[in-house]
């Protein structure tokens, strides 16, 4: 047997839109297929950060060894990739989730996006998991879903199925 047939392979990101609790210590509670997709993982260290000040994101550390290799490389965008990686650093953590499934939101991030003892909405997007407060979550619904039947429009020219 060869070395690829003794390794499972991780489980897809979950898709959709699962909801969960930031508790009042700070920790989210993973739903259970985002715990499933992470367990799955070779690597069970993440990086929780945020690159807009809007949006926990939660990335396996392999994903987020791919974005500080791109960071790096952007020399024409050096201003911008430099203040990207310090923002993420600043306000980052590398965590593993508990026994119980859950992880720490760092307090600073949580104290900027206001998710201290607050119900959350999380979806997976390129490897990553996001992680938007109530009102986040409803802004970017509400523009989603104006703009859907134009955004749907072109992407089914462009080959969407």
């Amino acid at each position: 047997m060869t070395q690829a047939a003794n390794t499972a392979a991780p489980f897809e990101a979950p898709r959709g839109v699962l909801t969960s609790r930031v508790d009042d210590k700070g920790r989210l509670k993973l739903p259970a297929a985002v715990k499933a997709y992470f367990d799955s993982l070779d690597e069970k260290t993440l990086f929780v950060t945020s690159l807009d000040l809007r949006v926990v994101s939660i990335y396996p550390i392999a994903v987020w060894r791919e974005n500080e290799m791109l960071l790096e490389r952007l020399a024409e965008e050096i201003e911008d990739a430099e203040d990207l990686a310090f923002l993420a650093q600043d306000v980052g953590i590398e965590v593993k989730p508990d026994a119980q499934g859950r992880l720490l939101i760092p307090q600073q991030l949580r104290k900027l996006l206001g998710l201290e003892n607050q119900p959350v909405y999380l979806n997976s997007f390129k490897g990553r998991i996001n992680v938007f407060a109530k009102e986040v979550y409803e802004q970017l619904q509400a523009k989603a879903r104006a703009q859907a039947p134009e955004r749907a429009r072109k992407l089914k020219m462009r080959g969407l199925k």
